[in-house]
């Protein structure tokens, strides 16, 4: 813990997420990884400065412990932009020992400029989940800024546009805790149980294509198999199919996936595109899933080491269920690989983003809370 005569370092949180109306609307990828985020760094030695529109402000002190925390609440003018301008007095008032940004949205922009014209000396750190933007990246010209991407793809962009900015590549999962194994082997002789997790409304998705993969499947070994689809925010998109084995399932709450991954033996994950890291892949490697994947380049690297099956087409997808459904030694050791590189690889730090990205050599983050066993 940092001495008691040294001040806390102060960060400015803004995310995208909490500017953006989304009232009625299910919680996913980002949302849901900025959440944890903030969560995170409200238990850390450190003062958390945030702006929230009011839909939002609702719904994270419905979720998290805001107490420790200072608000800065807007109207709700819908997007990240009308909202950081409202919130700019505001802002310009204290100077932060850091800037977090949420996602580089050009909306953000504009505040990003006022911030630096009044604090000029104030560092920034933006969480790539997607390429920046020219028009965001101008925002930075010669500005203290590091980038920490998502992706090795969206770094080699970002250094790109950015060459003044420090670019590295560093994310995974917030909450890994929360994913393990199910505690007791499979009972012989029930089905085997392959599934997609996800939004699965969106159709690059690919949830289609894996039904048609298991539709493909032998009769009788399609009959010792199922499909488990989880999860459609919107009932009208569910696949309508005569097909008893395959299960499409209303909207799951962040909460109830871990235990639906550990009701599945494989995980599927046939995304055609918009993948920049994939949660769920990684969610399922943590569960001690093999895992069935698109042949992208941010889902591929994650099962160079034996931790699954890379395919191309709805053909290689059936041959990939049909030799895992026949071969449980295969899923075992592929299961076995899949946690273990997700541990060693894609869990996320909040602590060890503070302290090599955010706040590093920061007023009141003295050696003895940045460098901690383990890290």
């Amino acid at each position: 813990m940092p001495e008691r005569n040294v001040p806390r370092p102060s960060i400015l949180f803004l995310s995208t997420s909490f500017l953006t109306r989304r009232e009625n609307k299910a919680l996913r990828g980002v949302q849901l990884f900025d959440m944890l985020l903030l969560e995170q760094m409200l238990a850390e030695p450190i003062n958390v400065t945030l702006i929230a529109e009011s839909t939002w402000e609702r719904r994270l002190r419905d979720r998290i412990d805001l107490s420790g925390a200072t608000v800065i609440r807007t109207p709700s003018l819908i997007k990240p932009l009308w909202n950081t301008l409202v919130a700019a007095p505001r802002l310009l008032a204290t100077r932060h020992d850091a800037v977090v940004v949420g996602n580089p949205t050009r909306g953000l922009a504009p505040v990003i400029r006022l911030i630096r014209r009044r604090h000029p000396a104030t560092p920034f750190t933006v969480l790539a989940h997607r390429e920046v933007r020219p028009a965001f990246a101008r925002a930075f010209s010669r500005a203290p800024v590091t980038v920490v991407c998502v992706n090795d793809a969206i770094a080699t962009h970002a250094r790109g546009l950015m060459p003044g900015a420090r670019v590295e590549t560093f994310y995974g999962v917030a909450d890994a805790d929360r994913f393990f194994p199910r505690a007791s082997p499979k009972p012989a002789g029930e089905p085997v149980r392959f599934g997609v997790l996800g939004k699965l409304d969106n159709p690059w998705k690919g949830a289609d294509d894996a039904v048609r993969a298991y539709l493909a499947l032998p009769d009788d070994l399609r009959a010792r198999c199922r499909l488990c689809l989880g999860s459609y925010e919107r009932p009208q998109n569910k696949p309508r199919i005569n097909e008893p084995g395959v299960e499409a399932l209303d909207w799951m709450d962040s909460k109830e996936t871990p235990g639906f991954l550990r009701t599945l033996d494989v995980l599927m994950v046939p995304s055609t595109s918009h993948e920049t890291f994939s949660q769920a892949i990684v969610q399922g490697m943590l569960t001690g899933l093999p895992v069935i994947a698109r042949d992208m380049p941010v889902l591929a690297e994650k099962l160079d080491n034996g931790a699954g099956i890379v395919v191309g087409d709805v053909g290689a997808m059936t041959a990939a269920m049909a030799r895992l459904a026949q071969e449980p030694e295969t899923r075992a050791a592929m299961g076995a690989a899949a946690r273990a590189t997700a541990l060693e690889r894609y869990v996320w730090r909040t602590d060890r983003f503070l302290a090599d990205y955010a706040l590093g050599d920061a007023a009141g983050w003295p050696a003895s809370v940045r460098v901690r066993p383990g890290s």
